[in-house]
């Protein structure tokens, strides 16, 4: 007969947005264990999750040996992702594209290797796995991103010392794919959407969303920045060029806010037009959202989601809102040059804006006084 295990631990911990959460930890033999959240300390639902693990582990036929197998790839990946899925979230607590991006990305992994022991993943490994993405059409980009994505599973684990250092270590060493070496494809740069199909798009859309689209045109804003627009993150005047008010938006929340970057977007007078109603009903709260009572505000989602299919019924080519950014470099930077359309779109490197602090903010400051 099985010998009752002793029950798996409830621990209780507070996360960095102050909120008390519960987890336990499922042993995995030779000293690891795997923690798993739980949710809401307390909750009625933490404490189902938790009875339903107990049971689990009491069925699970390595009890009562008193060992395990090694730490399998899939095992190092679940846990990697219990973690990841609370790590990778905006000031909010909202989860970011980032954990989207491994989920995705481990699913060649899991596919391959899923039932190998994580301690004995080699470079050879990781390169079987870089071929099936290679031959399900992944871009070369992509792919040497999930790549690096997959060698970081790893170094968190070596953290965790759920695998040895030398593990991770013997990854390092393969190479990405190159450009014009290799036989995954490297897609076009992202280019400014074609006009007509905006001006087409544009007349299928609803008024917010149209403001939106001529924000973002005017601003250089990212589709997620003009989404999270809001009345509390404006400040107005903000600066003044010229005797012209120039509004700023300084978004708590942006793609760069957890390496400590600040962000501020200059809001010039044709801009400030369009947001004037929008400010006036929304108040301190967010600018854009669907006219239905209670709506979230749109984000990059569903954003995307509404100008796909404002394309569909209007029978044009399909473009994104991501594209419009690149339409506004390509605008100010013709309009006032490479720097003052890197100053605008809020990018460290000139490199940067090819692609697509206070001396920046002003003259971004100055072109949106005479463009936005």
């Amino acid at each position: 007969m099985r010998r009752r295990q002793r029950p798996l631990p409830y621990y209780e911990y507070t996360d960095r947005h102050g909120e008390r959460r519960a987890r336990t930890r499922i042993p995995l033999g030779n000293g690891k264990y795997r923690e798993v959240q739980l949710g809401i300390f307390g909750s009625p639902e933490s404490l189902a999750k938790h009875r339903q693990l107990q049971e689990k582990w009491e069925l699970s036929p390595q009890q009562g040996t008193g060992s395990a197998g090694p730490l399998a790839v899939r095992d190092l990946v679940a846990t990697f992702l219990e973690y990841a899925e609370q790590h990778y979230r905006d000031a909010d607590g909202r989860p970011t594209s980032e954990f989207r991006c491994y989920v995705e990305g481990v699913r060649p992994l899991l596919r391959l290797h899923g039932a190998t022991p994580a301690r004995d993943f080699g470079p050879v490994a990781l390169k079987a796995v870089r071929g099936v993405m290679i031959e399900e059409g992944w871009a070369r980009k992509t792919i040497n991103q999930h790549v690096g994505r997959i060698r970081r599973i790893w170094k968190w684990g070596v953290a965790e010392q759920l695998v040895p250092a030398a593990v991770w270590q013997a990854l390092l060493s393969l190479s990405g794919l190159q450009q014009g070496r290799t036989k995954a494809p490297d897609y076009p740069d992202v280019a400014p959407p074609p006009i007509a199909a905006v001006k087409a798009a544009y007349r299928k859309l609803s008024p917010p969303l149209r403001a939106m689209v001529h924000v973002q045109v005017l601003t250089g804003m990212r589709p997620q920045d003009v989404c999270r627009l809001n009345g509390a993150e404006i400040d107005r005047p903000g600066l003044v060029v010229d005797g012209v008010a120039i509004w700023v938006f300084r978004p708590r929340r942006h793609k760069t806010a957890w390496r400590g970057h600040t962000k501020a977007v200059a809001i010039g007078p044709r801009a400030q037009r369009i947001l004037q109603p929008f400010l006036a009903m929304a108040g301190d709260g967010y600018l854009f959202r669907p006219a239905r009572a209670g709506s979230k505000p749109y984000d990059s989602h569903s954003y995307a989601h509404r100008v796909r299919d404002a394309c569909r019924r209007a029978k044009c080519a399909h473009w994104s809102p991501g594209q419009l950014r690149h339409a506004a470099a390509t605008a100010i930077q013709h309009e006032a040059g490479l720097d003052a359309a890197r100053a605008v779109l809020g990018h460290r490197d000139a490199q940067t804006t090819t692609i697509y602090a206070e001396r920046d903010l002003k003259q971004a400051a100055a072109v949106a006084r005479r463009i936005g």
